[in-house]
């Protein structure tokens, strides 16, 4: 009833006084903003909301709206030629003049006013900016100012405008040009092609042409450690929209500090999260580049919302250099290997390696540092999905990358402190190479284990088709054959003497067989594609030693792997938490469908049960030589340990989780000395490492044997 009352009133009214046309309503607007500024400069002192500068230019937009509207109205294509309003703007300069006062912020105030009326006028006439100096130069000017104060009142304007500016470009690439430098120092000086051409040799021409860094990018990078979250959100997407074009792909990468600043970033991030952060806490954190809160956190935790904001960072890098053009994801990389892996990560690995290598000189402080900063490695190999940045990560750790400024690389560290270290140290760093394997991150594998197998023995390349599928069978198989298959279960089951083992002995390994089956599936399709060999061939007659002089000065085995199959004969001297992790990160890496692998790990021809001599144990080099050396020596000490089976089978429930079945009579608690009870529990973890093994060649076995 109200709306027909007032729909009536308001055709009564344009019968008696119709409307003015947009045309002279928006030049009477505009002749009013001009009058208060010829006033006397006493006027202009006072607050803009005190005048009726925001009506006038309000009723403007308002004006060129409209125009908008009726201009599409009656035309059928989205592009919205110019009106009355528009043209007028145009040829009195009016966005010039509007800019110099806004960056004047004259009267106080003008420049939030501004902002926010070059905002909508941009959305409004975007179609015709590039071919209207008038409209364009203003923008790169107020574009200037954006940034130039940090946490200045009109933080949110200034950020609101160049959103618009770089969602504008993302619907219209061309005008990304109209932003670089290059044109924006022609802009300023209009003239100089006219006035100075003959001052300015060819040479200079070119090096101010080649300068196309973006201005829009150099603003929003001013704003990256805005202290609202909601603006660096929008930051972040406008920086997203920026770099996902290749006309400016670049002069960003090259000509931006994009890059560097970005980086920087991350490593002040870094600094930030406390040392004294419990691993659990960091590993169990989930943050997205949208959410620098730590909302899922159930017990805030002190350093909770510092780790959030890294970690929300390092998925922003994550994404921004999975979706942008490749040169400038490349020349992220670069950037955060530098200022953040290398100055910072790194250092503190080296550091916990000279630890490791010399205790007596520990330093707690020092230690825990090297302790967290490798759960933050792993944490960041986690989250990482970028192909980009998984290949930067991999050069960085296995040394590839040239540009660290340290003696030491983080390949050489790494397999010091699997050498020597010990503790929450050499757990975490096992925990390290294990998100390595799990998250397939193939060219660090590659760098670290594959590249010293001996290439002769294997063939029949995964991706295949004629020898395999995504389901896994194999035409024909040498590896895995049934009587090969059946020596390794054999051999690994019986690797143990009786009178040692506390569980089954032909069918004891059914227990990880679910778990075993799971995990190398899902293994098995991130590996599918990346092209691994997956079979090996018999050694004959052409594949003597003597007819391979190429690996006179090898024995195929990793470096890594060496120091692994070392640690894994000395478990009685070793914490139990270490030995855990161990036979853990071995599991894993047998895992892996590379036959190479396979052969070293779970070879028929190492577990067969005649190998077992001594020279042969002495000689040999592989998982079960070592296993086998770590059983002769559990036999040979184990029974001067009194009510051994006892013992055994209370050790056993109360490292699987049954303390009640445990407890020890007085009787068998007398004597008991830590070298002991250690022997006890390395008995029983090579007896369930062995099951495990057992199941992942049965799952192996079952998944690739012949069609």
């Amino acid at each position: 009833m109200l709306s027909r009352i007032s729909a009536a009133l308001q055709t009564a009214v344009d019968t008696v006084a119709p409307p003015v046309p947009l045309q002279q309503d928006f030049i009477y607007h505009w002749k009013q903003v001009m009058r208060f500024y010829d006033n006397s400069d006493e006027e202009l002192n006072v607050p803009i909301e005190t005048t009726h500068l925001p009506i006038h230019l309000e009723q403007m937009l308002t004006a060129l709206q409209e125009e908008q509207d009726e201009s599409r109205r009656y035309k059928e294509d989205s592009d919205v030629h110019s009106g009355p309003c528009l043209e007028y703007l145009i040829q009195h300069r009016v966005p010039d003049l509007l800019a110099s006062l806004t960056v004047a912020d004259t009267p106080s105030g003008m420049r939030h006013l501004g902002l926010v009326f070059f905002s909508r006028l941009t959305s409004l006439t975007y179609t015709q900016l590039q071919s209207q100096p008038a409209l364009y130069e203003p923008v790169q000017k107020i574009v200037k100012m954006c940034g130039q104060t940090a946490a200045s009142p009109t933080e949110a304007q200034e950020v609101r405008l160049l959103c618009v500016l770089a969602a504008v470009i993302g619907q219209k690439p061309d005008l990304a040009n109209l932003f670089s430098k290059s044109s924006e120092a022609s802009a300023d000086s209009p003239e100089s092609s006219n006035t100075s051409s003959q001052e300015s040799t060819p040479s200079h021409s070119h090096e101010r042409a080649s300068r196309k860094g973006n201005i829009i990018v150099e603003a929003l990078l001013k704003f990256i450690d805005s202290a609202d979250g909601r603006l660096r959100v929008k930051i972040s997407e406008s920086l997203l929209v920026l770099t996902n074009l290749p006309s400016t792909a670049m002069s960003i990468a090259h000509e931006s500090s994009l890059a560097e600043s970005i980086a920087l970033r991350l490593a002040m991030l870094h600094c930030e999260v406390p040392s004294t952060i419990e691993p659990g806490e960091l590993e169990e954190m989930h943050s997205s580049w949208g959410m620098d809160n730590p909302l899922d956190v159930k017990e805030p935790f002190p350093g909770c919302r510092q780790l959030a904001a890294y970690l929300s960072w390092w998925n922003f890098c994550d994404k921004m250099v999975g979706d942008s053009q490749p040169e400038i994801g490349q020349s992220l990389v670069c950037s955060i290997q530098d200022h953040f892996l290398v100055r910072q990560l790194q250092t503190r690995i080296c550091a916990g390696a000279e630890l490791a290598s010399n205790p007596a000189e520990e330093d707690p402080k020092q230690l825990q540092d090297s302790i967290i900063t490798l759960v933050h490695i792993g944490k960041l190999l986690r989250e990482c999905k970028a192909p980009l940045l998984r290949i930067g990560l991999s050069h960085w750790l296995t040394g590839v990358t040239t540009q660290s400024v340290l003696d030491t690389s983080v390949r050489d560290s790494i397999l010091k402190l699997l050498e020597v270290a010990h503790g929450d140290l050499a757990v975490e760093t096992m925990r390290l190479v294990e998100v390595l394997v799990d998250e397939t991150y193939d060219t660090a594998l590659n760098t670290l284990v594959f590249s010293h197998l001996l290439p002769h023995k294997v063939t029949a390349q995964i991706s295949s088709e004629t020898e395999t599928s995504l389901e896994g069978k194999l035409q024909s198989s040498l590896t895995f054959a049934p009587n090969n298959v059946q020596a390794t279960l054999e051999g690994f089951l019986q690797l143990l003497p009786p009178f040692l083992r506390t569980g089954e002995t032909e069918a004891g390994y059914e227990s990880y067989l679910q778990d075993a089956q799971r995990q190398y599936q899902a293994l098995w399709k991130k590996c599918f594609t990346l092209g691994w060999p997956l079979e090996v061939v018999a050694e004959d007659d052409g594949n003597s030693s003597d007819s391979r002089p190429e690996d006179e000065h090898t024995d195929g085995v990793a470096p890594i792997l060496k120091i692994l199959f070392h640690r894994i004969e000395q478990f009685p001297e070793q914490e139990y938490e270490f030995n855990l992790q161990l036979t853990a990160l071995l599991s894993r890496l047998a895992m892996l469908p590379h036959a190479g692998l396979h052969e070293l790990l779970l070879s028929p021809n190492q577990v067969s049960p005649s190998n077992v001599s001594p020279d042969q144990l002495t000689m040999g080099a592989g998982l079960v030589v070592s296993l086998r050396r770590l059983a002769l020596r559990v036999a040979k000490e184990a029974p001067s340990i009194p009510n051994l089976q006892k013992r055994l089978k209370s050790t056993r429930n109360r490292l699987l989780g049954d303390p009640s079945l445990s407890e020890d009579t007085p009787t068998t608690q007398q004597s008991l000395t830590n070298e002991q009870e250690s022997l006890l529990e390395s008995i029983v973890v090579l007896e369930e490492f062995c099951k495990e093994l057992s199941a992942i060649t049965f799952v192996k076995y079952h998944l690739h044997s012949p069609v």
